[in-house]
Formats: C-alpha cells, sequence, structure tokens
C-alpha cells in the first residue's frame, strides 16, 4: 500500500495514468501473443473471466483481425527503402496536420507581410528605390 500527501493527488493521478497508457498496450499485446499460443490457459489468474471473454471475442472478431493486419503493415512500411519510418504526432489525423500546417503558413506569410510594410517605409524614409533594393543593402553589410 502506497501513501502520499493529499496535495498531491493529481501530479500522482496524471502520473499513473500515462505509465498506464504506455505499459497497457503492450500488456494486451502480450496477453494476445499468449492465448495464441495457450488459448484460455493463458489467462491470468487474477483476471476476470468476463473480462477475459470479451478480449477473446474482440481478438477473434473478423474486423479488429483485418485493422490488427492493416496497422501492422503501416507501421512495418518501407516506400523508400530507407528503413521502417516512426510516426512521433501521435494521433492526429490528417486534417489536422494541414490546419497546423495552414496556420503555420499563414503565422510566416503575416510576418513576412508586416516585414515587407516596415521595409517599405524604411524605403520611403530612406528615399530607396524599392524594398528589394533595401533588402539587398541590409543582407550584403
Amino acid at each position: 500500500m502506497y501513501n502520499w500527501d493529499k496535495t498531491i493527488n493529481k501530479r500522482v493521478k496524471t502520473e499513473f495514468e500515462a505509465k498506464l497508457k504506455e505499459r497497457m498496450t503492450d500488456q494486451v499485446c502480450r496477453w494476445k501473443g499468449k492465448w495464441r499460443e495457450k488459448g484460455d490457459a493463458a489467462m491470468p489468474r487474477w483476471f476476470d473471466p468476463v473480462v477475459w471473454a470479451g478480449l477473446i471475442s474482440f481478438w477473434r472478431d473478423p474486423k479488429s483481425e483485418l485493422k490488427s493486419i492493416n496497422s501492422r503493415n503501416a507501421r512495418l512500411h518501407d516506400p523508400d527503402g530507407l528503413g521502417i519510418h516512426k510516426h512521433r504526432s501521435g494521433q492526429t489525423s490528417y486534417k489536422a496536420r494541414a490546419r497546423k500546417r495552414v496556420s503555420y503558413f499563414t503565422l510566416l506569410l503575416s510576418q513576412f507581410c508586416y516585414l515587407l510594410k516596415e521595409l517599405t517605409k524604411i524605403c520611403f524614409c530612406c528615399s530607396v528605390s524599392s524594398p528589394e533594393k533595401l533588402l539587398q543593402i541590409f543582407l550584403c553589410s
């Protein structure tokens, strides 16, 4: 039994859930592998038989198996022969990635427009013919 100060309950819960997410996916995979080898004898002694039966019915479901095969093939896909690429962006959809890129490039564009506007003001004050000319002056000096 573990005891800790009640003021850090939220932190303990957050850390526990993070560790659980990290380890449970591996654990369920190991259970499935043992079940394939040993059958029903692979059920851990402490496991609820109803939950175990639910896992087995999920693992036997053709849709679940197809999804597992597709996911494995996607993970092991090596289109350019450079080795398997690691996916490190989490569960981010293509739409979410596109929105992120658009917002990033919108920010860059707005910063560029601001810089161009400021350069134009400087050109007017310094009697330089164009912002491009001023940019050349800054880059060469």
